[in-house]
């Protein structure tokens, strides 16, 4: 199925490279893991967060791979099934990170059309996987600050956003 060289020991500097022939195609693969930074705390276990508001989108392996193809993404883990589970060990497809963004602000835009986004700032925490509907959630706004994010499949946030708003035509935040 596939050729492997190479290893990884988690959290620490090093290199991963695979060569993975399927079905005539050969792909190389070389990742360089830079291990985490000394003063970056690993990340906490995602939890369940309540939201005050929330939509379901519906992202099915149709919608990923035509995102990977407008956008230009030949990763497979976005819309090969076989590969994904098979070879590269996901439980499933991957929901690409700049599409829940996509979500998460056209989600804000929709509950909020008058507002003006001023600034965004993102934050991944957690893989989302392909197996229903991508739900964008949202606390209550803090003034002119909202925070939103996609729910992963244990209940926490995949990406996060917050978005700060500008002013509109009517001179209002």
């Amino acid at each position: 199925m596939g050729n492997y060289a190479g290893s990884y020991a988690g959290g620490e500097s090093g290199t991963w490279a695979a060569t993975i022939s399927v079905d005539g195609t050969i792909e190389f693969y070389k990742v360089v893991f830079l291990g985490l930074a000394a003063d970056t705390p690993p990340a906490p276990a995602s939890q369940e967060r309540p939201a005050a508001r929330s939509k379901e989108w519906l992202v099915n392996e149709a919608v990923l791979f035509r995102f990977s193809a407008l956008t230009f993404n030949s990763h497979r883990i976005h819309y090969d099934l076989d590969y994904t589970t098979r070879l590269a060990g996901y439980p499933g497809l991957v929901v690409q990170g700049p599409l829940q963004a996509m979500l998460l602000t056209e989600t804000f835009r929709r509950w909020h059309p008058e507002a003006t986004i001023e600034r965004a700032t993102f934050r991944a925490r957690s893989p989302l996987y392909c197996g229903g509907p991508v739900m964008v959630c949202a606390d209550a706004p803090d003034g002119c600050t909202h925070r939103l994010w996609t729910r992963a499949a244990q209940g926490g946030p995949a990406i996060e956003t917050t978005l700060v708003c500008g002013l509109n035509g009517n001179g209002r935040k």
